[in-house]
């Protein structure tokens, strides 16, 4: 999907995690927001899309809930992640314990970030990653390869997720 006119596409919201920073807070113009708790309003877009993110996040699962949740019926969920298509499970990484500290299950890898710097990834994705769209209620869910491979998409199959 390409917008060349804001006019398009309606509202157009942005956001990004920041450390200690309350979700919904402004931080220069930019709204910070948690994939796992976000502050949007249920059905609140039509499109939610972000790319290579889902990977930082400990619970996952609650994440995609959270998408689910804020995306209109008929809405689409569209990102990327580090995905290993010759894997049919994700490799777990890391995850919280019950005091919230990250344990590591590998060695740990870090991916860079402007803003952030290194970011710990909690795991590497395998093609289940269409099977826990639909555990977070996804009705339609595919694995799109583009044709020709841009700067945002830096060759990676793009995943694609529906909310009837």
């Amino acid at each position: 999907m390409c917008i060349r006119d804001r006019r398009q596409a309606g509202q157009l919201e942005q956001s990004q995690y920041f450390d200690g920073v309350a979700p919904g807070t402004l931080v220069s113009g930019v709204r910070c927001e948690n994939l796992e708790a976000l502050t949007y309003a249920d059905a609140s877009f039509d499109l939610v899309t972000n790319s290579e993110v889902l990977e930082h996040v400990a619970d996952d699962h609650r994440a995609l809930q959270e998408v689910h949740r804020v995306l209109r019926p008929g809405g689409w969920y569209i990102f990327t992640v580090p995905l290993d298509t010759a894997r049919t499970t994700t490799i777990e990484r890391a995850r919280l314990d019950a005091n919230g500290n990250v344990e590591h299950l590998t060695a740990p890898e870090y991916h860079g970030d402007p803003v952030r710097g290194a970011i710990l990834a909690f795991r590497t994705y395998g093609t289940d990653i269409l099977t826990r769209l639909a555990r977070a209620g996804f009705a339609q869910q595919e694995l799109c390869t583009m044709p020709h491979p841009t700067r945002l998409t830096r060759g990676r199959a793009v995943i694609c997720a529906s909310k009837t």
